[in-house]
C-alpha cells in the first residue's frame, strides 16, 4: 500500500516538474522570483551592426526586482533601453535600473523598453536563437532562448524608412 501511495506521489511530482520545463521552452523562461514570456529578437539586415530584443518579465516574488545587467554571446554590449519621445523627436537612451513590481510585469516592446543588442559579432539569421541573460540585483540570474524574427505591422513599416 505504502509503495503505491509514494508511486502516485512520484508520478504526480514528476508531472508538475515535465509541466514547469513545458512552459519554460523557447522563448519563455523561469528563475526564482521572475519569468520571461514571449522573447524574441528582431531581424535586420546582415550589414546591420545593432539590433533590439523584446519580452515580458513578470515578478513572481515578493520583492521589486531590478535589472542590474544584460548579456548576450551574440553583441559586444548589451543594454536596456527605452524608446520615447522628445520635441517631437523618437529617441532612445538606456536605463539603469529598469523595475519589475511585485506582482506586476514589464513589457519590452518595440516602441518602449527593449534590450540593445550593440555591435553583433556576426549578422543575424532568421529563426536562430539567440540566449539572452539578464541578472538582478536581488542576485537572480535569467537566461532565455529568444528567437530572431522580423518585425510585422505598423512597426516595421516605421522602421523601414
Amino acid at each position: 500500500m505504502k509503495f503505491k501511495l509514494l508511486s502516485s506521489v512520484a508520478a504526480l511530482l514528476m508531472g508538475m516538474v515535465f509541466s514547469i520545463v513545458a512552459q519554460a521552452g523557447e522563448g519563455h523562461a523561469m528563475a526564482k522570483g521572475v519569468m520571461a514570456h514571449g522573447a524574441w529578437v528582431r531581424l535586420v539586415p546582415p550589414v546591420a551592426k545593432n539590433s533590439a530584443a523584446y519580452m515580458e518579465l513578470k515578478n513572481t516574488g515578493d520583492e521589486i526586482l531590478q535589472v542590474e545587467s544584460a548579456s548576450s554571446p551574440v553583441a559586444e554590449v548589451v543594454e536596456v533601453h527605452q524608446t520615447s519621445m522628445v520635441d517631437g523627436v523618437m529617441r532612445m537612451s538606456e536605463v539603469k535600473g529598469l523595475q519589475v513590481p511585485v506582482d506586476g510585469n514589464v513589457q519590452l516592446k518595440p516602441g518602449g523598453y527593449h534590450i540593445m543588442l550593440i555591435k553583433l559579432k556576426s549578422p543575424l539569421k532568421k529563426d536562430q536563437a539567440v540566449p539572452l541573460t539578464l541578472k538582478f540585483t536581488t542576485g537572480q540570474v535569467l537566461t532565455v532562448n529568444a528567437r530572431v524574427k522580423a518585425m510585422q505591422g505598423k512597426m516595421a513599416h516605421q522602421h523601414k524608412h
